[in-house]
This record gives C-alpha cells, sequence and structure tokens, in this order.
C-alpha cells in the first residue's frame, strides 16, 4: 500500500498486471478516454492503433557509447504501434508508443535514463518511439524533471506523464465482467445455505429427548384403553350369568 500525504493507494504487483493487460487489450476504449481528456492532442485524436505488443524489446543504439552494464535490450511493459495517412504523399506513417506502469512511487528522470539509449524499429524512445508513463495522480504531480526531460515533454510531446485514474475505470469493469466478485458472492450464500440444514437438524436432535415421553404418553394411553375394554367384557360377562 502507498501512502502519500494521508492518501491511501493501491500499489501492487498485480494491479501492475491489470493496468498492463488494460493497455493491451483494451487499447482503443483507453485510446477514447484519452481523446476526451485530451481532445487537442493529435496523438490519439488522428492516429489509430494498428497492434499491442507486451514485454517488446528495445535494443541498445549500437552507435551511442554506453554504460558497460547496460544490458542489449530492455522491455517495455506495452508498445502501441499506430499508423496515419499521409494525405500530402499518400502514404502510411507509423510510430510506436511505450507505456510505462508505475503503480508506486518512481523518477521520471530515472526513467528517461533507462530509455534514453534505447531505440524500437520505429526510432529512438523519447523520439519516435514515444514514451508513456502511467503514474498515481498524487506520485505525478510531485515529479520533478530534469531540463532535458521537460523539453522532451513540453516541445512533441515524447515524453507524456499520465494518470492511472483516467484507465482505471476499464480494469474495474473488467474484473467485474470476469465475474470474480459475484462468484465469492455466491460461494458465501451456498455457505449460508449448507449450514440452515446443520442448524435444523442439530434443533431436531435437541428436540429428541422430549420424544420418548411423548412416547411413553401414547403407551399410557392405549393401556388405559385396553383395561376398560377388559373391565366392560368383564362386566357383561358376570351380568350374563
Amino acid at each position: 500500500m502507498l501512502i502519500i500525504e494521508g492518501e491511501t493507494m493501491i500499489s501492487h504487483p498485480y494491479l501492475h498486471e491489470l493496468f498492463k493487460a488494460c493497455l493491451l487489450y483494451d487499447a482503443k476504449e483507453v485510446s477514447k478516454k484519452l481523446q476526451l481528456y485530451y481532445p487537442s492532442w493529435k496523438l490519439v485524436r488522428e492516429w489509430n492503433i494498428k497492434s499491442t505488443h507486451q514485454e517488446f524489446r528495445v535494443l541498445r543504439k549500437p552507435w551511442i557509447e554506453t554504460l558497460d552494464d547496460e544490458p542489449d535490450a530492455r522491455k517495455g511493459d506495452v508498445v502501441w504501434v499506430a499508423t496515419r495517412r499521409d494525405k500530402k504523399y499518400g502514404r502510411s506513417l507509423e510510430v510506436a508508443i511505450l507505456h510505462e506502469v508505475k503503480t508506486g512511487n518512481f523518477d521520471v528522470n530515472e526513467i528517461f535514463r533507462k530509455y534514453q539509449n534505447y531505440r524500437t524499429p520505429f526510432g529512438s524512445v523519447c523520439g519516435l518511439t514515444y514514451l508513456w508513463v502511467w503514474g498515481w495522480d498524487e506520485v505525478l504531480s510531485a515529479q520533478q524533471p530534469s531540463e532535458k526531460v521537460t523539453n522532451k515533454i513540453r516541445y512533441g510531446g515524447f515524453i507524456r506523464l499520465l494518470p492511472l485514474d483516467i484507465i482505471f475505470p476499464i480494469v474495474k469493469k473488467r474484473i467485474k465482467e470476469i465475474g470474480l466478485c459475484d462468484e465469492l458472492r455466491q460461494q458465501q450464500q451456498q455457505s449460508a445455505a449448507q449450514s440452515q440444514p446443520q442448524k435444523g437438524q442439530k434443533q431436531q436432535r435437541q428436540q429428541q429427548p422430549h420424544n420418548p415421553q411423548n412416547s411413553q404418553t401414547s403407551q399410557t394411553t392405549l393401556s388405559e384403553f385396553e383395561a376398560r375394554s377388559l373391565i366392560k367384557r368383564a362386566r357383561s360377562i358376570i351380568e350374563g350369568y
């Protein structure tokens, strides 16, 4: 659990995977929500999502000297490939959008340093491969980007900081559609229904000690009837004599 200024937010690896699944399988719905939040944003308004990929490999640029401990490739959480028809030249253009999902604290400067020397087949990360970083609004507002990162955010929108709150309703809707909540509710109802017969049987067992008394009463009444019949028969025999 992540606590910031008294606000409680969810920070869990399972939730991280749910947001990744949302960006992977509900990309078009996410795009529609972004159009509502950012109506002037051309990248979501004019470009169409062609394909989505998870754990997408981004390669280190071979022509740039990097640190020895940097791997040859990294994996982005989710990558969108978007396309647009160029009316002037009559051809299709393609760009890539790399999504980095953060459900906890993070530093956008560290994420930039992580990808600045890497590229996809569509171009350099934070260039023609856009970098979108998703996080909780409270964490995003606390970011202190460097001058270089600020320029990437301000000019060209090569880096975007996006609140998870925008797509959280989609995640919750999918969880509800899966039926996990309903299944748990049904299990609780079944357990309650099974406990009812057990309670009834217990009550019957508690009442069982009274049954012998009732049976004894019935036997006593039957004996008195037989006795009266015998007395009546005896009297008739005597009177006959």
